[in-house]
């Protein structure tokens, strides 16, 4: 593992240590039960973080499984962590309705928001987040770019805390294959692309385009993972207390699938020599299996504040400006 990622390791066990005293009774709300890799990987870093630091977590959850009776039922999660990612704003509502629920539902406890980004384009969803945020006693909010501190500090009326990803918790990584083409283009496919599909050149034969949403495993205990949530939500959650043993199997299989879906995320990063890529946790999880790769910038400036705030540049991963400059980086990496 590089000195880099050592550094950003060790940053982020040292400002969650300050947050979450060891030995902790927690819950782990809005675990990621989607296709996204670079969810999984945070999920799995924040278990990862939680195990080594002996805290018990006494309650998970996805959006459709959350119940606030059934989480009432557990007094001794003293801290509710909201689990990290980039969907604090309203380019993906449903996950910031949920946050702003839960800080309803909860105002008797801590609540933890791990590290985000921040991102808003209407100024009246940001007020009502404002209301939301300063209602509640006992917030705090970490993120995870400068960019997102300085928004953080002028707007929200709560403590606000700079932390790395938690995916760096996963530590260092091993390539699971020789790569296979020169170059993989790892490409966002949804609405936060910068690039078209027209600006990557797919004549290229040396160039292989992919992303990692849209790869479901069709194995049946795959799809019982997915659905599980859904379930939960609706089949359990009529009852005032759903069987524990049920839930823990649940559980226990919603960490597997977050780990098969980080492994098939570093087995197909590991086919090309080298990346392109416009997904932060692509950067982070080549950065971890010591894969050089080409940077872009999302549509909203995601990756370039990320990529200044900790200083994530280096030999291994340099900045394209387009699509056009992060091939030519990208071949020239390969030479």
């Amino acid at each position: 593992m590089s000195t880099k990622c050592r550094e950003l390791e060790a940053v982020l066990r040292e400002t969650f240590d300050n947050e979450i005293p060891l030995g902790s009774n927690v819950a782990l709300l809005d675990y990621p039960n989607h296709e996204n890799v670079g969810d999984s990987a945070i999920w799995l870093g924040e278990m990862v973080y939680l195990g080594e630091r002996k805290c018990s977590v006494a309650y998970h959850c996805d959006l459709k499984s959350y119940d606030p009776r059934h989480l009432r039922r557990h007094p001794d999660a003293e801290i509710l962590l909201l689990h990290g990612g980039g969907n604090l704003g309203d380019l993906w509502r449903p996950h910031q309705e949920f946050r702003e629920r839960v800080l309803a539902d909860f105002p008797d406890r801590a609540i933890i928001q791990l590290p985000q980004t921040i991102y808003f384009s209407s100024g009246d969803n940001l007020e009502r987040t404002k209301r939301s945020f300063s209602r509640h006693p006992r917030f705090t909010l970490m993120v995870r770019d400068g960019k997102s501190l300085d928004f953080a500090r002028r707007h929200f009326d709560c403590r606000a805390v700079l932390c790395p990803d938690s995916a760096f918790a996963l530590g260092g990584m091993v390539r699971t294959q020789a790569p296979r083409v020169p170059v993989l283009w790892l490409g966002r496919t949804d609405h936060e692309s910068a690039v078209t599909a027209d600006q990557i050149g797919f004549g290229d034969g040396d160039i292989e385009f992919a992303d990692w949403v849209g790869r479901r495993s069709a194995k049946p205990l795959d799809l019982v993972a997915r659905a599980g949530g859904e379930v939960v939500g609706r089949s359990m959650g009529a009852l005032a207390a759903p069987p524990q043993r049920v839930l823990h199997l649940l559980w226990r299989e919603w960490r597997r699938l977050a780990e098969q879906r980080v492994s098939a995320g570093a087995e197909m990063l590991s086919r090309g020599s080298v990346v392109v890529t416009d997904r932060l946790h692509a950067h982070i999880l080549c950065m971890l299996l010591g894969i050089p790769h080409v940077v872009l910038d999302n549509n909203y400036g995601k990756l370039s504040s990320f990529t200044t705030t900790w200083e994530t540049l280096d030999e291994l991963a340099v900045w394209g400006e387009s699509a056009a400059q992060a091939l030519d980086l990208a071949k020239n990496l390969n030479r």
